[in-house]
């Protein structure tokens, strides 16, 4: 059997938050402006040096939260080399040491704050909807981070665990 050499861990993000979302950081905001400009305005916004930062890491609480935090702690508690990562609506795939500000986003449609609220051609899918704002958020990040799920597959002797919902699928 192969030795693994470092595990990712991803998971999805939560709807709450451990501290308050600025009304220029939550999606809604943008309801019914054209997607292409909603996406980079929402990019400019999250990016602002004017809201608190706090690590991913620490930005987001609940169940599901907790237990997503119990299985990094295990990793680490059993001396399993750990990466571990936020699939976030909002900012793209996101290392969950980077500071980050506060949003509400979500690809969960009916939910509030959810990118299906933007003006979509009439043609596209949930689906599509998710996967386009999924690939532009990570190219907006990519200046920042080079990290992609795909680069870190190919890293050899790697394991990828994912916790995910079925939006992100």
């Amino acid at each position: 059997m192969n030795k693994i050499s470092k595990l990712h861990i991803f998971s999805t993000c939560t709807n709450v938050k451990s501290y308050p979302v600025p009304a220029e950081c939550q999606l809604g905001q943008f309801e019914g402006q054209p997607v292409d400009r909603a996406v980079q305005q929402w990019w400019q916004n999250l990016n602002s040096k004017r809201f608190h930062r706090v690590t991913a890491e620490k930005l987001y609480v609940g169940s599901h939260w907790k237990e997503t935090l119990a299985a990094v702690t295990e990793a680490k508690q059993r001396d399993v080399d750990t990466e571990f990562w936020v699939l976030s609506a909002g900012w793209g795939l996101l290392a969950a040491e980077r500071k980050t500000s506060p949003y509400a986003a979500t690809f969960t449609a009916g939910a509030d704050d959810n990118v299906h609220c933007l003006d979509w051609p009439e043609e596209s899918s949930h689906k599509e909807r998710c996967r386009w704002w999924w690939r532009e958020i990570n190219n907006l990040s990519s200046a920042e981070t080079s990290s992609s799920i795909v680069s870190l597959r190919q890293e050899a002797e790697s394991l990828l665990f994912f916790i995910v919902s079925i939006d992100y699928f």
